[in-house]
């Protein structure tokens, strides 16, 4: 029997495989609601009753439809946002400590230093001449 490693498990994107999870109930509960309101088409054009099952089925349908959707989007939202905060603890932790000191720097991957943008963040920022401290 194999253990799983831990490295391995953090690679596991939980939360991506339960967004595709609750996409598969969210189509599975459509279909399971569109077929149910076919039947209760069927007994309402007949005017009859429609049976106590159907109406179950409809409202679980609904239910799961609905449920299933907004549980994928919380989970693939989620998921973006912990591969983002990955991102950022990786970039921290390959900045130079000068940059993260100075008071121009920000954890903004986009501009990361108002007054030299172009060496923000590599070796040539080690000596950069407008480094101010944090205070």
């Amino acid at each position: 029997m194999k253990l799983i490693n831990l490295a391995e498990l953090r690679e596991l994107r939980l939360f991506e495989a339960l967004a595709k999870v609750s996409a598969v109930a969210a189509v599975a509960g459509s279909t399971l609601l569109g077929s149910s309101l076919g039947v209760a088409s069927v007994y309402l054009s007949l005017r009859k009753d429609v049976p106590v099952v159907v109406k179950k089925a409809v409202i679980l349908g609904f239910g799961t439809t609905v449920g299933g959707t907004v549980f994928a989007i919380g989970a693939a939202m989620e998921d973006e946002r912990r591969r983002e905060l990955r991102i950022i603890a990786m970039q921290e932790k390959l900045l130079p400590v000068t940059c993260r000191q100075c008071k121009y720097f920000n954890y903004d991957y986009i501009l990361r230093c108002a007054v030299n943008p172009s060496i923000a963040g590599t070796k040539a920022a080690l000596d950069c001449k407008d480094f101010e401290a944090n205070k």
